[in-house]
């Protein structure tokens, strides 16, 4: 129903493609499996695309796939090489298109303690994003970089260092910046200052995005549009974050090429 929900409410803003995070082992109180939590996410998508095709109203069809979120906590190391597991089990018989490490940044729970999580990934061929640079800095990037990451969650502290930028631009590393929740979160204290146009115009592979849009109380289209009022972010640079967000999305071929046409 949350799924069903989700991407009802997606399609109304205007959404064609998405990736939807979330942890299997938070969902797995009363006897369910990390595997029943994500074919129950399943059975959702199958329901809002069978909701989508009886509306027949013109609309560019949304699609939806699913990122499965490994925790950074102590002592969890068994639930998250469960969630690499099941992603790879999945991959070809569910939506579900590769992995994420979420969760609270902090010395402890340093990235390059889950370097076998990380590991295992890639001897399976399982996709990933790693969460690094927002409450930590640069340094975090560069561990989530040594892991073999293609993608950054948040990334946006890189610009303390000129260093990794360039490092970012050359191996074509894609950052998800998330305005308004790195307001919350104390990163920036204004969006004027918000440096998304100058990491765009260092060619910078960034893409913009919610993080959590009930916690922040935003949706995409807002983010859009409050960084238009608040840096003059143009429709050129907009349309450019699109088509990194393309490049950069775990989709198959084919739904990239979809998703090219649509943009335009």
């Amino acid at each position: 129903m949350i799924v069903f929900d989700l991407l009802r409410d997606l399609r109304k803003q205007g959404f064609i493609y998405v990736e939807i995070r979330f942890a299997p082992q938070l969902h797995t109180q009363k006897d369910l499996t990390q595997e029943d939590a994500v074919k129950a996410c399943d059975i959702g998508y199958k329901n809002f695309l069978n909701w989508q095709d009886a509306l027949n109203d013109g609309q560019a069809d949304l699609h939806a796939n699913f990122i499965l979120c490994c925790m950074r906590k102590h002592d969890n190391e068994k639930k998250n090489m469960e969630t690499v597991l099941l992603a790879k089990k999945m991959l070809k018989t569910s939506h579900v298109v590769g992995i994420d490490l979420a969760g609270a940044e902090t010395p402890e729970l340093a990235i390059e303690n889950f370097k076998p999580l990380f590991d295992t990934a890639k001897k399976l061929g399982v996709p990933y994003t790693i969460h690094a640079g927002e409450a930590m800095g640069p340094e975090s990037i560069y561990e989530a970089l040594s892991l073999g990451t293609k993608r950054i969650g948040h990334g946006i502290r890189c610009t303390e260092d000129s260093k990794l930028v360039q490092e970012l631009i050359k191996d074509q590393i894609t950052l998800e910046c998330c305005a308004t929740s790195n307001m919350n979160t104390k990163v920036f204290d204004q969006l004027e200052t918000y440096p998304v146009r100058d990491l765009l115009q260092e060619n910078v592979r960034v893409t913009l995005n919610t993080d959590n849009m009930t916690v922040s109380n935003t949706t995409l289209p807002k983010e859009y549009k409050k960084l238009e009022e608040k840096t003059g972010l143009s429709k050129d640079e907009e349309k450019q974050m699109l088509k990194n967000s393309i490049a950069a999305c775990f989709a198959s071929p084919q739904e990239k090429e979809r998703l090219k046409k649509l943009i335009g």
